[in-house]
């Protein structure tokens, strides 16, 4: 869940979701806040209601579940171009995988 702001437009849904039994994952980074402090306050609040904090990018991945489903190019993109560090990971492995045998293919295209 996102919105406009932590502290109503996320929090009040999402104790509201909890209050009926669901699992809430709230994705704060998604999700504006009108301070720190507001958006600190709303996430304290959510989580010792039992809500699991998230994020865009740990959504995406756990969402995508197995890089090797051919969805999986797709879902690297936005991690490679919005977090060049994990790009650089990620392309790092693959250049090093067993040398040049690569035991395991590279599926990303990534191997420069």
């Amino acid at each position: 869940m996102s919105g406009v702001t932590l502290g109503t437009c996320v929090t009040f849904p999402t104790l509201s979701m909890l209050n009926d039994g669901y699992t809430v994952h709230p994705v704060v980074d998604a999700s504006g806040a009108w301070s720190k402090y507001e958006a600190d306050a709303a996430m304290q609040r959510m989580t010792a209601a039992g809500a699991q904090l998230n994020t865009v990018f740990a959504l995406g991945a756990e969402l995508q579940g197995d890089w090797k489903q051919p969805s999986g190019m797709k879902m690297l993109e936005p991690f490679v171009n919005g977090l060049p560090e994990y790009g650089w990971v990620v392309q790092n492995f693959w250049n090093n995988a067993d040398g040049a045998k690569r035991a395991v293919p590279d599926p990303f295209n990534m191997v420069k």
